[in-house]
């Protein structure tokens, strides 16, 4: 039998007017974090104080949000759907498949640092400011910005936009097929590598989306 360590789960709803908040608190000393999004508009990502993971969902519509938290000695999976009612399914013109409309669902996961951090999801649009440790996100679809790169940060997206500011000591391994990449407004071929020795890293890896890297001002 596996053991569960210390994994303590805290639920507090509160309702505000016409929007749901729904806080979920979990104390673990596992190093792998996989974290599953489904119907979430927006995500950030931020860095824990504490040894806690903590996730905060703001329910606009109040749709209905599920929640699955689960720890065990080595991973914790985090999963988080919201449930969208809809009578009208919206179209691609181009391709005419139907699109999910916005869910108005988005999500705050703090994280302590030095964890093994996955993010997976379809449509999502999300936001990290600098993770100390090891964050993958795999995406469908979607915005993805990291205002600073602190650790190790491998990105797989289909399509979308990366914007990323980094440090001359990241290295970078950035491959598009079909999108573009620039540095600083200047258009780089695909793939694009730079090798450092420092600990942070940056590696892209997408079908058609576009890469806005800007280097960072001392």
């Amino acid at each position: 039998m596996r053991t569960v360590f210390f994994t303590i789960f805290l639920l507090i709803t509160t309702v505000l007017s016409a929007q749901q908040k729904i806080v979920r608190t979990i104390q673990s000393d596992a190093p792998y974090i996989d974290v599953y999004v489904e119907g979430i508009d927006n995500l950030k990502i931020e860095e824990s104080d504490t040894n806690s993971i903590e996730i905060t969902l703001f329910d606009k519509n109040e749709l209905g949000v599920f929640e699955s938290f689960s720890c065990e000695d080595k991973t914790c999976v985090l999963k988080v759907k919201a449930v969208i009612k809809q009578s009208h399914a919206i179209n691609d013109k181009i391709h005419q498949f139907p699109l999910a409309p916005p869910s108005n669902v988005t999500a705050t996961i703090k994280i302590p640092k030095g964890k093994t951090v996955s993010i997976i999801g379809e449509m999502i649009d999300i936001q990290s400011k600098g993770y100390q440790g090891s964050l993958k996100i795999l995406i469908d679809k979607g915005d993805i910005r990291l205002p600073s790169v602190k650790g190790i940060v491998e990105l797989q997206v289909f399509s979308g936009a990366i914007y990323a500011t980094i440090e001359k000591e990241a290295s970078l391994e950035i491959q598009t097929r079909k999108g573009t990449i620039s540095l600083d407004k200047k258009v780089l071929k695909s793939p694009f590598k730079k090798e450092q020795k420092g600990e942070k890293q940056l590696i892209v890896k997408s079908m058609n989306a576009n890469v806005v890297l800007t280097s960072k001002k001392t």
